[in-house]
């Protein structure tokens, strides 16, 4: 009975181990969001993401935010500023992606509520890992540059 009991626990810990021991390809980390002013219903968001495999940012939400789309700034040939939306962001095992305000970003659109300094906006991710789709949750702390 005891070889019974020890071989049905051996089985059960080799089950569960697979749920043990993926914590998720992505992780998120150093993430902010520029403060807002009277009448501003928008903001943008940088987050540090890591991933252990190939995989692509395809969507992010927020209960605070009407929509959050990923954009990219460049300079063009004439020197001008600009922005575009991207569909998805590709993210490398080979090195952490940084958001930065002149770079990758996402745009905050629609703000329900004012980003007061201080404020911690909670963000979700949308990862597409080969197929497989991973929900990474983060906060983005509010601050005033």
């Amino acid at each position: 009975m005891q070889r019974l009991l020890l071989c049905l626990s051996v089985t059960l810990t080799m089950l569960c181990m697979p749920a043990l021991a993926d914590p998720g390809t992505v992780t998120a980390r150093d993430g902010w969001a520029w403060r807002t002013r009277a009448g501003q219903y928008g903001s943008a968001g940088f987050v540090t993401l890591t991933s252990t495999t190939p995989a692509r940012l395809i969507a992010a939400s927020s209960p605070r935010v009407g929509r959050v789309e990923i954009h990219e700034s460049f300079v063009d040939a004439q020197g001008r500023f600009g922005m575009r939306r991207l569909g998805a962001l590709p993210l490398s095992p080979a090195r952490p992606l940084v958001m930065r305000h002149d770079g990758i970003h996402l745009m905050l659109i629609g703000l329900r509520t004012p980003l007061a300094v201080g404020d911690r906006l909670p963000l979700t991710l949308t990862i597409d890992s080969g197929g497989l789709r991973e929900i990474v949750s983060t906060t983005l702390v509010v601050k005033a540059l």
